[in-house]
């Protein structure tokens, strides 16, 4: 993790697909703790999802040129279920 980047683990591509949710936290946090909890700078005012695969799978427009960002995993190594929120 640095800065400008929150490295999230995945499922191995022949293990079948992590389900990503992203948006604001009033809108998709989980009631428990999460597992990450940090600031990321978004200079464009966006956060951006990538992988290995594909250079950027999805995108959010994010109010300002920090943002916080909370992520919530099922499992801390190879997680099904990922919880990405801002704000």
């Amino acid at each position: 993790m640095s800065d400008d980047c929150v490295n999230i683990p995945a499922y191995y591509w022949s293990d079948g697909d992590t389900h990503v949710t992203l948006g604001p936290y009033s809108e998709v946090a989980e009631a428990r703790e999460p597992n990450s909890d940090s600031i990321l700078n978004t200079p464009n005012n966006e956060i951006i999802l990538f992988d290995a695969n594909n250079p950027q799978f999805a995108v959010s427009q994010v109010a300002s040129k920090k943002t916080r960002i909370r992520v919530w995993m099922d499992h801390p190594i190879e997680p099904s279920n990922v919880i990405i929120a801002w704000g």
